[in-house]
């Protein structure tokens, strides 16, 4: 027997049908189903989408402050050719005295050489160290983003003096001496100046016109921490300032 429903009136009539109640509850339910799609990839993207289109509280979208790095660009380096490098060497040269070029600030060759073998083994610590990768284009990088840590002021001894050892003056680390590390010295002078005079020495060697080609050498070479930079930079074929 078909089922039937008594209305008023005496007349029957069969049930309603469900078929568009079952489209609708399908669609509801295939609804159900993306928006949890939806979910889970939210959840797994995190803080990448989450974060995504955030800003200042403006609708405009966060940029580096001034004079900030973005941390999603390589590290600032230092080019030679930049007015900023430019600049220092300028300063550094402004500071001598009239007529007077980097030999004669140190007051003659010797401590002049001995200058620069500070400078060279600051150069290879905490450069050549970091002169990592497969590519010139890495290494170049990486040396152009490190150079400037030769010349940092505390890379150098905090007192610095003149000494006179083997015959030469040279530039020592008082400290050493008193620890005995430097071997007999005789001290002759001992003032802040001196490590002054020892990083304007290295901005002048490192971040002015012999960069370049100490680059060109530090790529040539299979493995830069081997490399003589006492004997390249000081000697005759760059700053000249050792025999």
């Amino acid at each position: 027997l078909k089922s039937s429903t008594r209305f008023a009136g005496g007349g029957r009539r069969s049930p309603p049908s469900l078929g568009p109640w079952r489209a609708m509850l399908a669609t509801a339910a295939r609804l159900r189903q993306c928006a949890l799609a939806l979910a889970l990839l939210v959840a797994a993207a995190g803080p990448a989408v989450a974060g995504a289109g955030k800003g200042d509280g403006k609708g405009r979208p966060r940029t580096p402050e001034k004079g900030g790095q973005d941390k999603k660009k390589g590290p600032v380096v230092f080019d030679s050719h930049s007015s900023d490098a430019q600049a220092q060497l300028d300063e550094f040269k402004n500071s001598l005295k009239d007529g007077a070029d980097p030999i004669t600030m140190h007051g003659g060759k010797e401590l002049a050489c001995s200058a620069c073998h500070m400078v060279a083994d600051r150069l290879k610590q905490k450069v050549s160290r970091k002169v990592k990768g497969k590519t010139k284009a890495k290494k170049t990088a990486a040396f152009m983003a490190n150079i400037g840590a030769a010349c940092a002021r505390d890379a150098y001894p905090k007192q610095v003096a003149v000494a006179t050892k083997d015959d030469k003056e040279v530039y020592v680390d008082f400290q050493a001496i008193m620890d005995g590390g430097n071997g007999v010295v005789d001290i002759k002078k001992m003032a802040p100046e001196l490590g002054e005079g020892l990083v304007n020495t290295c901005k002048y060697l490192l971040l002015g016109h012999l960069q370049d080609g100490l680059l060109k050498k530090v790529l040539a070479v299979k493995d830069p921490r081997e490399m003589d930079y006492r004997r390249w930079l000081c000697g005759p074929r760059a700053a000249n300032f050792c025999e």
